[in-house]
C-alpha cells in the first residue's frame, strides 16, 4: 500500500492516463479531482471513507 501526503492542488499521475488531484479538504475530508479515460471510471458504486475501509476491495 502507498501512503501518501498531499495538500490542495497536489496531484499524482497513475500511469499515462489517470491523474488524481485534491480540490478541497475540510475536517476529515477529501475532494478529489479524477480524470481518467471513461472505461475505468465506474458509475453507481459507493465512494469508501476511511473510517469503513482502509484497502477497498474489488
Amino acid at each position: 500500500m502507498l501512503c501518501i501526503t498531499m495538500r490542495k492542488g497536489d496531484y499524482v499521475t497513475l500511469g499515462d492516463s489517470i491523474v488524481i488531484q485534491v480540490e478541497q479538504i475540510s475536517n476529515e475530508r477529501a475532494h478529489l479531482n479524477i480524470n481518467a479515460p471513461g472505461r475505468l471510471l465506474s458509475s453507481g458504486e459507493r465512494c469508501w471513507s476511511a473510517a469503513e475501509a482502509s484497502v477497498p476491495t474489488a
